[in-house]
C-alpha cells in the first residue's frame, strides 16, 4: 500500500509540476489522479484475497464445503448447491450470480441471489480499508484486522438472516435436501497456479473497475466546481439529500459520495477524495483519512465520528449500491420486479439501520 501511495503521489507532483496552473490541470490531477490513486492502494488487499480464495479451489476444499453447509444451509430453504455461488460472492457478486445457474430449483436460485449481494465482495475493501484507517490508532494493525474479520462474519449472519426472511417468504422449508456431489482427492496447492489465477483475477478488477473509476472521478470533480464550487451542480443535488443525511451524521458531501457508489461500491472512496478537494499530489490514503479528521459540520461538530462511521459501515454491508450486479440479477432472475424490488429492500433496510445505529451509540454516549 506504501510503494502504490507513493507511486501515486510521485506521479500526481510530477504532473501538477509539468502543467500551468489552470482549470484542466486541476481536473487531472485533483480529479483524475486522486480519484484513481484513493482506490488503487487498496489493490494488494483485494489480490490477496483472490490468492487466499484460489488456495482454498486448489486445495479441493470448495465441494466438501459445500457438504459441510448443506445442512445448515437446508434450515433456510438451501442446500450445498449455493455454497460455490455465495463464496464467489467475496470476491464480486457479478459472476457469483451467474454461478448459481447451476442450482436446478427456482425458488432455491432465487434465493441465492437474493443473498449474493450481502456478501462482503472485493469491492468493498477499499471502503472498508479507508474507514478502518481513519478509525484505527496508528501502531494497531491488529485491531484494524480484527475489526474487519467481525465486517465479514456480520454480512455472514446478515445474509443468513435475509436468506431465513426471504425462504419464508418464497414458501421454503427446512427439508432435507439430498444433495449428494463427488468429492474430489485432497491435493496441496500449487502456488503458482494460484498466484498466476490471483494476478488475473485482480487484473481483471482493475480492467473492469479502472474505467468506471476514472470517468466517475472526472465527472465528480466537474460537478463539484462547475459553474462555480459555492454553486455547483453537486452542491445543490446533495443539499436534497441532506434531511436523509443528518440522521446519519452526515452532510451533503458523503451524500454525493454515496451516490457515486452506484456505479461502483469502491468509487465511494475517489469521490470522497474529489469531494474534500484532496491533492492528487499528496498520498491518497493519508489524504482522504486527512480530510475526514478536518471535516466539520456547520455546527462545527465533527463529520466522521465512531459512530457515523460505524452507520457507514452498517450501510455498505446491507445496501445494494452496485447497478451492474442489478442487472445481472435481473438477467439470471428474469424478472425486473425482483431485481427492482431487492435492491429498493436493500438500501431502505440499509438506510434504518444505519440511522439506528448512529443514534443508538449517540444514546448510549459514543459519539
Amino acid at each position: 500500500q506504501q510503494g502504490i501511495g507513493w507511486a501515486v503521489a510521485s506521479f500526481g507532483a510530477a504532473l501538477s509540476s509539468h502543467l500551468p496552473e489552470a482549470w484542466y490541470s486541476h481536473l487531472l490531477v485533483d480529479g483524475a489522479v486522486a480519484g484513481v490513486g484513493a482506490v488503487l492502494v487498496f489493490v494488494p488487499q483485494i489480490a490477496i484475497l483472490f490468492l487466499l480464495i484460489g488456495l482454498l479451489e486448489d486445495s479441493g476444499y470448495l465441494a466438501r464445503g459445500a457438504v459441510l453447509v448443506d445442512r445448515p444451509l437446508s434450515a433456510i430453504g438451501l442446500n450445498g448447491r449455493s455454497f460455490v455461488p455465495l463464496l464467489s460472492g467475496y470476491a464480486c457478486a457479478i459472476p457469483a450470480a451467474m454461478a448459481a445457474r447451476t442450482i436446478p430449483g427456482r425458488k432455491e436460485r432465487l434465493l441465492t441471489l437474493l443473498v449474493i449481494p450481502l456478501m462482503s465482495c472485493s469491492e468493498r475493501l477499499p471502503v472498508w480499508g479507508l474507514l478502518l484507517a481513519f478509525l484505527v490508532p496508528p501502531g494497531h494493525a491488529w485491531v484494524g484486522g480484527l475489526a474487519l474479520t467481525v465486517i465479514y462474519l456480520a454480512s455472514l449472519c446478515i445474509a443468513s438472516i435475509a436468506a431465513w426472511v426471504g425462504g419464508k417468504i418464497l414458501g421454503l422449508e427446512p427439508s432435507s435436501t439430498g444433495f449428494q456431489i463427488e468429492l474430489p482427492t485432497w491435493r496441496t496447492p500449487i502456488l503458482k497456479n494460484a498466484a498466476v489465477s490471483a494476478l488475473d483475477r485482480t487484473f481483471s478488477y482493475l480492467r473492469r473497475a479502472g474505467g468506471t473509476i476514472l470517468t466517475i472521478s472526472v465527472i465528480f470533480w466537474a460537478l463539484m466546481n462547475l459553474p462555480s464550487r459555492e454553486a455547483s451542480i453537486a452542491w445543490t443535488a446533495g443539499h436534497w439529500l441532506a434531511p436523509l443525511l443528518h440522521p446519519m451524521g452526515l452532510d451533503w458531501r458523503v451524500g454525493i459520495s454515496l451516490l457515486a457508489a452506484f456505479a461502483a461500491r469502491e468509487v465511494f472512496v475517489s469521490a470522497l477524495a474529489v469531494v474534500f478537494s484532496v491533492d492528487g499530489a499528496k498520498d491518497a490514503t493519508t489524504g482522504v483519512v486527512q480530510a475526514m479528521r478536518q471535516a466539520v459540520l456547520p455546527d462545527g461538530s465533527h463529520i466522521f465520528t465512531f459512530a457515523s462511521c460505524a452507520g457507514l459501515v452498517v450501510f455498505f454491508l446491507i445496501a445494494l449500491q452496485c447497478l451492474s450486479t442489478v442487472a445481472v440479477i435481473r438477467r439470471e432472475s428474469a424478472s425486473w420486479k425482483f431485481a427492482v424490488g431487492q435492491m429498493a429492500t436493500f438500501i431502505i433496510t440499509a438506510w434504518i439501520l444505519a440511522v439506528a445505529t448512529v443514534q443508538g451509540l449517540r444514546f448510549l454516549g459514543i459519539g
